[in-house]
């Protein structure tokens, strides 16, 4: 089978599907993009010897990792966008056992005992919502949301508590655990053992990958790779590449202009993801006792986002000067949406006919809510103030300058220690990231696999009765209501994701018939 389709999807990249008249050979690689052409290679290439998949899972001894094919599949082949006149892969952001790449018709969808039973809970649970709701009714609250009026989260907190105990019976009695937190999992705000038990009932083929996102997840470097899921993307077959080890443990660099500018912001940001987990603030000397050579001070900036609410966003910077995103190779090619797959919907959409009603929110720091390692931490460390960095690119310099005075052509990293600062500068606060990072290149890998999973969840939920349309774009989801009661699935995605607690940031929520 898998020797079957190589060679459909050799035939593919000749441009079998291409019009007659323009011939099977045609020269496809001038009309792709990089993407695309990144896609096509992924289809046709071997892996490396050192980044072959083996059946189990390194993370996880015992666990096999399921193949392509596995999972949710629908009958027949997903929706089918074109670029320029090629076919391309339709995507959702889901990963390709995604009820959400087939039309409604054509979905397969769980529907066991333990699945209508989850299913029925969550209605359930979702009419009990209702009168309770902006507008006292489903239809009302959707257009109090859509209309941006709503900036705190609408479901009455009693029925959200009331659906989790009601879910945890459930998995309970059909053998799939109590969805509640175990010892080592990481205090976390997302009710992640749940989501994996839910996910585990609903037979998804990568529930197994929420026992790390309860307990940590890794960087990835040369010792410790990042796991492969064949199951749900296609494998990644381009990497930055620079000049190096295996470790490319590069030097610590100072913070950039912009978050002096807004130093007063970040520190305050700082403050509150300190309380809320993640982050720890610790001083220079108690991270080199803890971290040693594996300590990485990276420089950090800032800029305002959009808009006039004055917030601003910090940019971790891992790959210049300290060369960490070199180390991390991700294996699997996560992509999102893009023009192509927004058209093959809308095209569907004016097929099946009737109204239609659109909603889109965003994820409140969506690469955030996945924990990193301890172990980890270090990897990711920065300063606001201080002058450690300066004095490590010192002794750089002067340990370069050395070398080639005796004519060493390779100078290794020089060792961390204490010695090489002066008291006060032990003392400094150094800044761990306990969570995924913006600007660390695995956090949006992790966070790409952990947002994938839980929209695969809302189509289980949602069934075929309230099925939608649903594209996430990183931390941003797009919905499309569907049949006279578009308002019922909407709304039941989004109940699914405060279930779960999924953190929403409810005044960004807009839609109707139209929005941008």
């Amino acid at each position: 089978l898998d020797e079957i389709e190589r060679e459909s999807e050799k035939l593919d990249a000749r441009g079998a599907d291409l019009p007659i008249r323009e011939g099977p050979d045609i020269d496809v690689q001038a009309h792709l993009s990089e993407d695309e052409m990144e896609m096509q290679q992924s289809a046709t290439s071997r892996p490396a010897d050192d980044d072959a998949t083996t059946d189990e899972e390194r993370e996880l001894p015992g666990t096999v990792r399921p193949k392509k094919g596995a999972g949710w599949w629908g009958r027949g082949p997903p929706l089918q966008p074109h670029r320029k006149g090629l076919a391309k892969i339709f995507i959702d952001g889901a990963g390709f056992p995604s009820p959400g790449r087939w039309k409604v018709s054509r979905r397969r969808l769980p529907d066991d005992a333990v699945a209508r039973d989850i299913r029925n809970a969550f209605t359930e649970g979702l009419q009990e919502a209702a009168p309770k709701l902006p507008g006292g009714d489903l239809k009302r609250a959707l257009l109090e949301l859509a209309s941006g009026n709503v900036e705190l989260n609408p479901f009455p907190e009693e029925v959200i508590e009331e659906t989790r105990t009601r879910l945890r019976l459930i998995l309970k009695r059909h053998g799939f655990g109590d969805g509640l937190p175990r010892e080592g999992d990481v205090v976390q705000m997302t009710e992640v053992r749940l989501i994996q038990g839910l996910l585990a009932a609903f037979q998804d083929p990568d529930h197994y990958f929420v026992e790390w996102w309860a307990k940590g997840v890794w960087l990835g470097s040369a010792a410790r790779p990042l796991p492969r899921a064949p199951a749900l993307y296609e494998r990644k077959v381009k990497w930055p590449k620079i000049e190096g080890g295996p470790e490319l443990h590069g030097e610590w660099r100072a913070n950039y202009s912009s978050l002096k500018e807004h130093e007063a912001k970040v520190i305050a940001q700082y403050r509150a993801e300190i309380d809320e987990g993640m982050m720890k603030v610790v001083t220079l000397g108690e991270a080199i006792d803890e971290y040693g050579d594996e300590l990485i001070i990276s420089g950090t900036g800032a800029i305002a986002k959009k808009g006039a609410s004055g917030d601003i966003r910090v940019i971790y910077d891992g790959s210049h000067g300290v060369l960490l995103n070199y180390g991390i190779r991700i294996r699997d090619q996560i992509r999102f949406p893009t023009a192509p797959d927004i058209k093959a919907v809308l095209s569907e959409m004016a097929d099946e006919g009737g109204p239609h009603f659109l909603l889109v929110y965003d994820v409140k720091k969506a690469h955030r809510r996945v924990p990193v390692l301890r172990e980890e931490w270090g990897r990711q460390a920065c300063q606001v103030r201080g002058s450690a960095a300066a004095t490590r690119q010192l002794k750089k310099t002067r340990a370069t300058e050395s070398a080639s005075s005796s004519s060493l052509t390779d100078v290794p990293p020089a060792k961390i220690s204490r010695a090489d600062f002066t008291e006060a500068e032990l003392g400094e606060d150094v800044y761990l990231n306990c969570v995924g990072t913006f600007g660390v290149t695995s956090a949006g890998y992790w966070w790409g696999r952990a947002g994938g999973a839980i929209i695969r969840l809302t189509h289980y939920v949602l069934g075929f009765a309230d099925a939608l349309w649903a594209l996430l774009y990183s931390d941003d989801g797009m919905l499309t209501g569907r049949t006279e009661r578009y308002e019922r699935g909407l709304l039941l995605h989004l109940f699914v994701l405060v279930v779960v607690n999924l953190p929403i940031s409810w005044r960004k929520v807009k839609g109707g018939p139209q929005t941008e």
